[in-house]
């Protein structure tokens, strides 16, 4: 019985861990940077709305460099400042829209904050915002021990534990059976 009920509950964990990104009105991806290193950091904004989504814009927080917006098909993309906007094309309704920008992480190690905006046929806005972590760049600050033969030690006594575990309920399983 028990088995059942931790079964059940790391089914409900899985099933919420996958719906919570389903439910994402502004994605980012990837969702890290790398302090220091180019990346071209695409951004999904769904078209939630019954209107046609004509534009969209994108402001980067400080410690995130704009160096370029790029086209998509049928929309044209511009940078300025800390800000990429597209315009152009149409987004229908429950049509996800896709744009990249290229950008270089100066901040600090942290989370960085980004914000959207979509633009309407009817005239609407909707803002959004999400954010991406900044990680320290390689090199002299990171970590120079990795510990693996400690990690893989750690690994095999984990397992040894699960098999004498499962060896121990088998045992019980069994003994209970013939006592029936």
């Amino acid at each position: 019985m028990r088995a059942i009920s931790v079964c059940s509950a790391l089914t409900v964990v899985g099933a919420l861990a996958l719906a919570a990104p389903a439910g994402a009105h502004l994605t980012l991806r990837p969702p890290s940077l790398t302090a220091g290193e180019e990346v071209l950091l695409t951004i999904d904004l769904p078209n939630e709305r019954q209107a046609a989504m004509t534009g969209a814009s994108v402001r980067l927080p400080s410690g995130v460099e704009l160096l370029e917006a790029l086209s998509a098909v049928g929309w044209t993309g511009v940078a300025s400042g800390n800000e990429a906007r597209w315009s152009g094309g149409r987004a229908g309704p429950g049509v996800v829209a896709s744009f990249t920008v290229r950008v270089r992480a100066t901040a600090e190690p942290g989370p960085a904050a980004f914000s959207a905006e979509q633009l309407y046929a009817d005239g609407e806005t909707v803002g959004w915002q999400t954010t991406v972590s900044v990680l320290p760049p390689p090199g002299p600050s990171a970590p120079s021990e990795q510990h693996l033969g400690r990690a893989v030690v750690a690994g095999l006594v984990g397992l040894a534990l699960v098999g004498a575990s499962l060896a121990t309920l088998h045992r019980r399983r069994r003994r209970s059976l013939q006592d029936v």
